[in-house]
């Protein structure tokens, strides 16, 4: 059932389609409800909730957390003006969770340690060969500057689709 959400979720496929390719699969259909349900019970991930300009300009967080109207096309922020409830609001699942139910999960823990295991050999900073991403030049400076000091260090990587950070818009990241 699981495997059956997230083809819905990654075809985007309406709440119909994704019940009648249910009731076609399945002996005994399942309500996407109680599929969600199933779900948030097996993970424990709870959403956080940003307030942002309907155009999807900013979010109002940091600077912008006060503001009543898009500082960029100067929508409002409220519906009626009233400070209570946004017009638009996005989720996102805080980074601290994910690690934490990774670190649950005894083979992930493993994967998650084989970083702290492999630059603990003692052939690490003499190997001039590159068999990992830890071999490489950019990494071992990283540790040499005392980075990844402890077994449980990670190090996360950020990327945006599309998301253009020049003005002239020939780069994006």
């Amino acid at each position: 059932i699981i495997r059956l959400l997230k083809i819905k979720v990654q075809n985007n496929l309406t709440d119909e389609a994704f019940y009648e390719i249910t009731e076609a699969v399945i002996v005994k259909p399942i309500s996407l409800y109680l599929i969600k349900k199933k779900l948030s019970s097996l993970i424990p991930f709870k959403p956080m909730w940003t307030d942002m300009c309907i155009n999807t300009c900013c979010a109002y967080t940091g600077d912008y957390s006060n503001f009543a109207e898009c500082p960029y096309c100067k929508k409002e922020r409220f519906y009626n003006n009233k400070h209570s409830e946004a017009r638009h609001k996005f989720a996102y699942f805080p980074i601290i969770d994910h690690l934490i139910v990774q670190y649950q999960d005894a083979e992930q823990t493993k994967n998650l340690l084989y970083q702290s295991e492999y630059v603990s050999r003692p052939e690490f900073y003499h190997n001039e060969e590159i068999g990992n991403v830890f071999d490489g030049q950019r990494y071992k400076d990283l540790v040499q500057r005392g980075y990844f000091k402890e077994k449980y260090d990670i190090a996360l990587l950020a990327s945006i689709d599309g998301f253009q950070i020049f003005k002239q818009k020939t780069d994006d990241c």
